[in-house]
């Protein structure tokens, strides 16, 4: 699926910015923490680049036909679940071996992706609470973000395993499927030619869950700049 664009929301949070800073004394904290959210809208943007460009890397599947990519998930999903080494993933995937990439350098690409996965989540959780602020550093007018997929990713796979609804998830692996980057299951589910996380697990896909934050952010801003006031914000 396509990646979105945090560079589009922050023209709506810029254009939202101005109108209620130019109401606010100077000395308000929401001029640094507007600044802070264009800031982190970037960074989104970044994370999202460099797992795209890992994640190329290391899927050989995006540039071949499905029955290749079905092919190649089957053996993810051996890797993963431990019955071969990565030594032996990697001298069974023909385009790798081309390209002479090594099990380091796979393994580096590897260890980046979830890297930068991990560093989208937790930049986006400052981001949410930071919209998501109660006065005074609240932003009237802006609908409060739910975002339930980074939620669930956030709390109980990422900053609090332990919280699990069911048993704590200390898991260290992932598995890579349409939807993104996948934390902590090593199971794919092939559906109608496309790879997915299974249904019940809290991860459903960093790309799947970055669109719903995208969503949710440019709603909210479309919202706010239809009823803000022309002259300021009566509740700044």
């Amino acid at each position: 699926m396509p990646l979105p664009e945090f560079a589009t929301v922050d023209s709506l949070w810029k254009s939202y910015s101005r109108k209620l800073l130019a109401t606010v004394e100077p000395t308000d904290i929401r001029h640094h923490l507007a600044a802070e959210v264009s800031a982190r809208l970037r960074q989104l943007d970044l994370a999202l680049e460099y797992s795209a460009e890992c994640e190329r890397r290391i899927r050989p599947d995006r540039a071949h036909a499905p029955e290749e990519g079905r092919a190649f998930l089957h053996l993810w999903s051996k890797l993963q679940a431990g019955p071969i080494s990565m030594e032996e993933y990697v001298a069974q995937l023909p385009t790798l071996s081309s390209s002479r990439m090594d099990p380091c350098a796979f393994m580096d690409a590897f260890d980046r992706l979830r890297l930068f996965a991990e560093m989208f989540y937790f930049v986006a959780w400052r981001l949410r609470q930071i919209v998501n602020s109660k006065p005074p550093r609240h932003f009237p007018y802006v609908a409060k973000l739910a975002t339930p997929g980074l939620v669930l990713v956030r709390n109980h796979l990422v900053e609090h395993p332990e919280h699990g609804k069911e048993h704590a998830r200390y898991e260290q692996h992932f598995v890579l499927t349409d939807s993104g980057l996948v934390l902590k299951t090593s199971e794919v589910v092939i559906r109608e030619g496309n790879s997915m996380a299974a249904r019940e697990h809290s991860d459903q896909g960093l790309y799947r869950n970055a669109e719903e934050l995208h969503a949710e952010l440019t709603r909210a801003l479309n919202q706010a700049l239809e009823i803000i006031p022309r002259d300021g914000a009566d509740e700044a």
